[in-house]
């Protein structure tokens, strides 16, 4: 319908935006023209503010690779198998704050905003994109897979209705200017990004998607599919008492599993193995080009990471529902649809007025930054409320990315300790390890936060050898001592048993020789002396009572 008169007005042909900054581009050049007839203006593309559509926006900004790629001798690069880079759209996978202070973070929320503005938003926030598309008023449509399916199907709930004339005669309806053979539901993959984060460089700023800043480019496109098609999850009762219940359930999640796409089962009707018909099972009974145009979607949104694909990172996390919805009001009730009186970008009364991120940047800024920092404090108000704090949830984070090496919480603290003290505090670590023990690999990191403290320990340390030494001296000098007294006592005693020994030798020699000859002279006593005594007397007593003759 406006082919023309935007190829005259813009010198260029109207196309399937490559780039979400082209897809914003041409909603803001469709936005107030009349798409269905009526004489009334109608916006550019339609959508429903949500924050699944922001990362959407985001993803191919902010992510350009899972996997460490390698390039081959042709210059190609492959990063199917490499170690994974932690390369996501929420948290930082060394520190767990969150990705918003980034250059990438800004332009993709710059871009969303103008994108919101050029849509079917009203004053208030009011954004029926479903009844505005069916109303034939919208140049496109974001939207969920299936829900976009009912947009373009020709009896699809949301599908765009012909207007008729006061008479009931056709007066305008979808794709009338269309020759035989063309669909005018046509469904394209999301737009990629020319501008990437580089997360090589500090500060990770905003740079061209050339080299191996973007290595699974496409034209120098970066893609990154943020699949939002719900899924539920599925668990029996373990403490069910009854087991006609539990068999019940059992059998549900069974028909589940095995029911086919076409009957829409609650975890979603899209899935891989749809690819490999040449036409979708939930697609058996479209239109050629629109089942086409469903599986070349599907192929793009379904390649894994080891298949060469950069698919989003979900975020697989404790208190995720609290992240996303903290998002979902700072960013949309109390920023982009909030008034300018009220600290957002939004002007109730003229909405054509509303704060510009170029003619009105100084506001436009300070008003952003109040929405960041508020974004933020509400993070770690979530974190704060986890077991285990943030540093838990960083820990869980990392072995859901599975991100190696392995770390511990004092391995985190540690590297915290030597690149970002500021988190080192932030996440108490000063409550997961000792520094004390860390003088001798970390001197520097630890001199840094607490002055002295290592210098202390070596004090301390030397003291405590000086005292070790001494008691060392002293107790080998008293070793010493007691060593010579016992030796001492050995030699006297050993003298004193040899002289004993010695004397009963001579003793016994002595009256050995005596047995030989008469050492004194023949004493007797007289015959009635001795037999009055009636016993053998000694020659003491006979002697000192003069009876020897």
């Amino acid at each position: 319908l406006h082919s023309a008169s935007y190829r005259e007005t813009y010198n260029e042909e109207l196309a399937v935006p490559k780039t979400i900054e082209e897809l914003v581009l041409v909603s803001e050049r469709l936005n107030g023209l009349d798409h269905n007839g009526d004489g009334e203006p109608d916006w550019g593309f339609c959508v429903s503010p949500q924050t699944k559509v922001f990362y959407a926006f985001l993803a191919p900004v902010m992510q350009t690779h899972l996997r460490e790629c390698k390039t081959n001798t042709d210059g190609e690069f492959h990063c199917g198998v490499g170690e994974r880079t932690g390369q996501n759209l929420f948290f930082d996978v060394d520190t767990f704050e969150p990705l918003i202070h980034d250059e990438g973070f800004k332009y993709a929320f710059d871009l969303y905003n103008r994108f919101v503005r050029a849509s079917n938003c009203k004053p208030g926030g009011i954004c029926d994109f479903k009844a505005a598309f069916s109303d034939g008023r919208c140049a496109g449509a974001i939207a969920l897979p299936e829900t976009l399916t009912e947009m373009l199907l020709e009896d699809g709930e949301y599908t765009i209705q012909p207007r008729l004339d006061e008479e009931g005669n056709v007066v305008w309806a979808p794709g009338q200017n269309l020759s035989d053979g063309e669909y005018w539901g046509r469904r394209s993959i999301f737009p990629g990004s020319d501008k990437v984060l580089d997360w090589t460089t500090p500060g990770r700023p905003l740079v061209d998607c050339i080299g191996m800043k973007c290595p699974l480019a496409n034209d120098g496109i970066n893609y990154s599919p943020f699949f939002g098609e719900g899924a539920d999850v599925y668990a029996i009762n373990g403490r069910q008492t009854k087991p006609q219940a539990a068999d019940a359930i059992w059998d549900l999640i069974m028909w589940f599993s095995e029911v086919e796409p076409i009957y829409k089962p609650l975890n979603g009707m899209y899935r891989t193995s749809q690819l490999a018909a040449e036409k979708p099972k939930v697609a058996i009974d479209w239109n050629d080009i629109m089942a086409e145009d469903l599986r070349q979607v599907l192929m793009h949104e379904f390649k894994s990471d080891d298949m060469g694909g950069n698919p989003s990172q979900d975020l697989m996390l404790r208190a995720v529902d609290e992240y996303i919805y903290a998002l979902d009001i700072e960013m949309h009730q109390k920023l982009i649809f909030a008034d300018v009186s009220d600290g957002g970008l939004y002007n109730e009364n003229d909405p054509s007025k509303s704060l510009d991120a170029v003619k009105d940047k100084r506001v436009y800024d300070a008003n952003y930054q109040r929405f960041i920092s508020d974004l933020e404090a509400r993070f770690d108000d979530i974190n704060g409320r986890q077991d285990g704090g943030a540093l838990r949830q960083l820990i869980l984070w990392r072995e859901s990315l599975d991100l190696q090496p392995k770390k511990d919480e004092q391995d985190v603290c540690s590297d915290l300790l030597a690149t970002n003290q500021a988190i080192f505090e932030k996440m108490n670590c000063i409550s997961k390890v000792n520094l004390q023990s860390l003088c001798d690999t970390q001197k520097d990191d630890i001199e840094e936060y607490s002055p002295g403290l290592c210098v202390s320990v070596n004090s301390s340390d030397q003291t405590t050898t000086i005292v070790i030494v001494l008691c060392s001296v002293l107790g080998g000098g008293f070793l010493v001592l007691v060593l010579l007294f016992v030796f001492h006592q050995f030699r006297k005693m050993r003298a004193i048993a040899q002289g004993h020994e010695q004397l009963m030798e001579a003793t016994l020699n002595e009256s050995i020789r005596s047995l030989r000859q008469l050492d004194y002279p023949l004493h007797l006593v007289r015959g009635d002396d001795f037999v009055a005594e009636g016993k053998l007397l000694r020659h003491e007593v006979l002697r000192n009572t003069h009876r020897l003759t």
